[in-house]
C-alpha cells in the first residue's frame, strides 16, 4: 500500500492493473478494510491489462482523521485517474456524495450500495456487470 497525505490526513491506497480501459475505485464502508475487495480483485486482476487501474483504499470516517471530500478529490487528481468508475458501499456513499458536490464530473459512472451490500458471488457479479472487461 502507498500513502497519500493531504491536509494533515492520510489515505492508504493500492493500485492494480485492470482488464478494462477505465479506472475503477472500490470503496468499502469504514467498518471494513480494503481486504473486503479481495474476492473481487482475485477475479478481475490477472487478465491482460487494458490500460485501466483498480484502486482500493483505507479511509477513516471517524475522529480527527476523518477523510474529507476534498482529500479524496485531490487523491484522484494526483493519481491521474481517468474515466473513473466507482463502487461505494455503506458510509462511503456519503463521502462520495460530498466529492461529487465538489467535482460533479469526477466520476464517469457510480454504483452505490448505501445499505444491503451484496456479498460473495453477488458482489463479484455486480462489479463485473458494472465495469465489464
Amino acid at each position: 500500500m502507498a500513502v497519500f497525505q493531504y491536509n494533515n490526513r492520510s489515505i492508504s491506497y493500492h493500485l492494480e492493473l485492470a482488464p478494462f480501459a477505465a479506472d475503477l475505485i472500490l470503496l468499502q464502508g469504514s467498518r471494513f478494510d480494503a481486504s473486503y475487495w479481495r474476492p473481487v480483485l482475485d477475479e478481475l486482476v490477472g487478465g491482460a491489462p487494458a490500460g485501466g487501474r483498480i484502486m482500493t483504499c483505507e479511509w477513516s470516517n471517524e475522529g480527527e482523521n476523518r477523510i474529507q471530500p476534498e482529500d479524496f478529490v485531490r487523491l484522484v487528481q494526483t493519481l491521474g485517474l481517468q474515466k473513473v468508475h466507482l463502487v461505494a458501499c455503506e458510509d462511503a456513499v456519503e463521502l462520495i456524495a460530498g466529492v461529487q458536490r465538489l467535482e460533479p464530473a469526477i466520476f464517469e459512472k457510480t454504483l452505490f450500495y448505501p445499505t444491503q451490500v451484496p456479498k460473495g458471488e453477488d458482489l463479484k457479479r455486480a462489479v463485473r456487470v458494472f465495469c465489464p472487461a
